[in-house]
């Protein structure tokens, strides 16, 4: 069994081992394992952000499980990221692929709860009744923009670097209908990150607001007017734990617990190098 990165001329060779684009996308470095009998059985992607590797997709062929693939491939990962003097290797999975745990801790990661996911059909929550009310009694926020009108991107960079969150910005190209909100002075001073997955579904993985609970029904009424401007009726929107504030305002807006709403729970992976 050998590894090779996975580059323009040979993509084509694993792309059935992944989703759609996670092999061409740029930002992300590739590798693929080959079977003694020359099939493709592996592959590896991973964004290195900031002294930290975030494997975004690990896979093997069923066939090929328990045969080592995965093992030389991180292997071979954490060679290369000795050499780059990175310090720390992440993951963060859904909690129902056990498989994929049981690996992680085969291979020396330590394994925690991390988050849990909530599914909303995006027509629930914008023409839900408290939605209509709160649009009654809150004028829009002639401060919000969108990361795509943004005048100075580097300063939706410097935002979540400083709340923590700068590996987001690799993803930048599926965030470009992000709400961001400034304060009087033309600071940023909180931001709804939207993106829109492969399968058409919205992820909202961070609502973040420095101002008072107006803002955060701002960011709300604003992702209304949003999903009516682009037709997002018939798709449905993933939240996640990441703010405690957004989930509480969700279940004020929806009228349920955000029990009726969770899909998975989210673990997360370190191993570090």
């Amino acid at each position: 069994m050998k590894v090779t990165s996975i580059l323009s001329d040979n993509v084509d060779y694993f792309k059935e081992l992944a989703p759609e684009g996670i092999l061409e996308d740029r930002n992300l470095f590739c590798l693929g394992a080959i079977a003694n009998d020359g099939t493709a059985c592996s592959v590896l992607a991973v964004g290195i952000y900031e002294g930290a590797a975030y494997i975004e997709w690990i896979y093997t062929a069923e066939a090929y499980r328990r045969k080592q693939a995965a093992r030389l491939l991180l292997k071979t990962l954490n060679t290369l990221l000795t050499k780059m003097n990175e310090k720390v290797i992440l993951i963060s999975f859904s909690d129902d692929c056990d498989h994929l745990e049981e690996f992680l801790y085969a291979t020396g990661f330590f394994v925690d709860e991390d988050q849990e996911n909530y599914l909303v059909p995006v027509i629930d929550l914008i023409y839900s009744e408290n939605m209509d009310l709160l649009q009654e009694k809150h004028t829009p926020d002639d401060r919000m923009t969108t990361l795509q009108q943004l005048a100075d991107p580097d300063a939706f960079h410097d935002y979540i670097h400083q709340k923590g969150i700068s590996f987001l910005e690799t993803e930048e190209a599926s965030l470009l209908h992000s709400l961001i909100r400034m304060d009087e002075s033309g600071k940023i001073n909180g931001c709804m990150l939207i993106s829109e997955q492969s399968d058409g579904n919205l992820v909202i993985p961070y609502l973040l607001s420095d101002a008072d609970g107006d803002g955060l029904i701002g960011f709300f009424l604003g992702f209304k007017a949003m999903a009516i401007k682009h037709a997002w009726l018939e798709k449905n929107i993933i939240f996640t734990d990441s703010s405690g504030d957004m989930m509480n305002l969700l279940e004020k807006v929806l009228g349920e617990e955000r029990t009726m709403y969770v899909v998975n729970g989210q673990k997360q992976g370190v191993r570090t190098i």
